[in-house]
């Protein structure tokens, strides 16, 4: 394995410099950078992170706090700790990295631009989506000055701009930078992921990957725009893609959430077998990859109910129905919002097998949750309070059922307004109104 050789060879390398020279020279300083990015490369990423330490500090003394070396340094180790998601040490390595830069560079110099994109995506992964809109479109900014905006880096700059925009609820120009990730990719490939994706490096199949989460991006703009044909058309790319990168030996989660959006999307569409085989096959390998009982294998069971429902079976509805609430409590506890749309679909199930007295309990203990959660005056409280009301007017029981319903139209009153439209039909409003597809 040419990493083992480097790995030696630089070891021997160190080895060598620090008896000849002492272990505070500058050339055992670059070796330990060298051999840090090697453990970076090869996922060691802690690892990388100390030897950029013990380098740093050989650089600070030998040529001193803000220098350039400094500077790169710091950012390498922002690197590492970002890749384990230790993303406070990271911001802090950022910062200091670009508080040297900044002072020692020119005004929009690239290294600064380098920085302040990696500093974006921190920012982005711990949820301060205005700092990382600031950081990741100045960095895109002075890399387009520069003429610089078309390699790999700054296609995923544009990527990571689409996901913020996506947070900060801006779809139409989330699209456009999806978009042009993805078309920078696909040249930077010269137009033909197929061909990459049957190459032998590891960096070819990472690129044929992100070409794979860009249609996912994309999909998933797609289908909230209610554009299901096109989200279907893209989720099943980035399906292709990523198997033709893994290998079909080498399927992992992602590849599961590809199937399972397809699903998604196949049963909005009403193509409910299709749905079923997309959900199955997300459900084998979740159980395979995860194990039987992960949170993942629950949504896969619930969204598989769905289609079930839909199809009026009910007797299998029910059977994944009650094995996704059961998987939801172990994972997420009694009291997750989860577990409470697993309980509508149940109630729904039950109401329409005529059993009130047991869609009834779900329901009650549905609406102890969602109190519990989200306050009694939250919209999904009312929902429930008008779905118990359809099952005491199915009983006979009109004094509560009328209890329920003004209870319902009060919260919608107080949060809607009056002059809103509520809930609309019978239908649409039981038991079952949680009937949602998980993602």
């Amino acid at each position: 394995d040419m990493h083992d050789v480097a790995d030696r060879c630089l070891t021997e390398a160190l080895r060598v410099w620090k008896a000849l020279l002492g272990s505070k020279h500058e050339y055992v300083g670059e070796t330990l950078v060298n051999l840090g990015e090697l453990d970076h490369a090869t996922g060691q990423y802690g690892r990388a992170a100390d030897r950029f330490t013990e380098a740093m500090s050989i650089f600070k003394e030998k040529r001193g706090v803000d220098h350039l070396s400094v500077a790169m340094t710091y950012h390498k180790m922002g690197v590492s700790h970002a890749a384990t998601r230790e993303f406070d040490k990271a911001s802090e390595a950022y910062e200091k990295c670009l508080s040297i830069r900044a002072s020692k560079l020119v005004e929009d110099s690239l290294p600064v631009a380098e920085v302040t994109g990696d500093l974006g995506r921190v920012y982005f992964e711990t949820g301060e989506y205005d700092r990382a809109r600031e950081s990741l479109g100045e960095s895109l900014r002075v890399k387009r000055m520069h003429g610089r905006a078309n390699d790999a880096a700054a296609a995923d700059v544009m990527f990571y701009l689409g996901k913020v925009m996506v947070k900060m609820k801006y779809h139409d120009e989330a699209l456009v930078y999806f978009e042009d990730s993805l078309k920078l990719r696909m040249e930077l490939l010269g137009g033909d992921a197929n061909a990459e994706a049957g190459g032998s490096t590891g960096g070819a199949r990472s690129a044929v990957a992100s070409i794979a989460d860009a249609y996912l991006e994309i999909g998933t703009i797609r289908e909230f725009k209610k554009l299901y044909k096109e989200a279907l058309e893209s989720y099943q790319e980035c399906l292709r893609l990523r198997r033709l990168a893994l290998g079909d030996e080498h399927e992992d989660e992602s590849v599961a959430d590809a199937h399972h959006c397809i699903g998604a999307v196949q049963q909005i569409l009403h193509e409910h077998d299709m749905a079923l085989k997309s959900f199955g096959s997300a459900l084998s390998l979740y159980k395979t990859l995860l194990g039987p009982d992960h949170v993942s294998v629950a949504k896969a069971m619930n969204n598989i109910g769905l289609v079930y429902d839909a199809k009026n079976d009910l007797h299998l509805a029910m059977k994944y129905h009650k094995e996704a609430h059961r998987l939801r409590k172990l994972n997420l506890g009694d009291d997750h919002i989860k577990v409470a749309s697993s309980l509508d679909n149940i109630a729904g199930l039950y109401q329409r097998q005529k059993n009130n007295e047991k869609a009834l309990k779900c329901l009650k203990e549905a609406l102890r949750i969602r109190t519990l959660k989200l306050g009694r005056d939250h919209l999904e409280v009312g929902t429930t309070l008008f779905g118990m009301g359809i099952i005491f007017c199915d009983m006979g029981d009109l004094d509560k059922a009328m209890e329920c319903y003004n209870a319902s139209l009060n919260i919608r009153k107080r949060k809607l307004g009056s002059g809103r439209s509520s809930s609309g039909s019978r239908g649409s409003s039981g038991a079952g109104s949680g009937s949602t597809v998980t993602v």
